[in-house]
């Protein structure tokens, strides 16, 4: 083969790794990672907390930029056509820990899918969809809540795991 052929190949192939390794990064928002919450640094991050609402959580990712500090939560599956109705409440109150926390309402927050990210906006209607959420969860207190799928790995992630006759794992 040619020299000449052999480098226009690698090089393509190089352009090619970098575009679909690039294609997902779009939606991580610009900024300074301020906070990480990752077994890999051996270190836990402090735990954010809200004593108005007693919620408490660790975003995978603070980023601070123009617009404030924005949350970013991970995911490893690849990407529903729209986020779940659970990630998107998870991310609402990470957004809610921010304010709380920073004294500063985040306009958004991602949620990063393994293929795909989603902005979600916080606005007033999500923000009171969270508070209605933890209502809900609070009026069950350690009552498991009717199960609603068919999926064994996700009663092994449930938090009523213990408390539950429905369980299927």
């Amino acid at each position: 083969m040619n020299v000449y052929l052999i480098s226009a190949l690698i090089t393509f192939i190089g352009i090619g790794l970098f575009v679909i390794g690039m294609r997902g990064r779009a939606a991580f928002p610009r900024g300074r990672i301020i906070y990480i919450d990752s077994e890999l640094l051996n270190k836990s991050p402090e735990t954010l907390y809200d004593p108005g609402t007693d919620l408490a959580g660790r975003p995978d990712y603070l980023v601070r930029n123009r617009y404030g500090t924005i949350p970013v939560e991970v995911k490893s599956s690849t990407a529903p056509p729209q986020p779940h109705k659970g990630h998107i409440l998870q991310l609402a109150a990470y957004c809610q820990l921010v304010e709380v926390t920073t004294g500063r309402r985040p306009p958004y927050g991602i949620i990063r899918y393994r293929d795909h990210a989603f902005r979600v906006n916080y606005t007033r209607i999500l923000r009171q969809a969270l508070h209605r959420s933890l209502q809900s969860i609070r009026q069950w207190g350690t009552t498991a809540p009717n199960r609603s799928h068919q999926h064994a790995s996700r009663c092994r992630a449930c938090g009523f795991r213990k408390a539950c006759d429905q369980s299927l794992a």
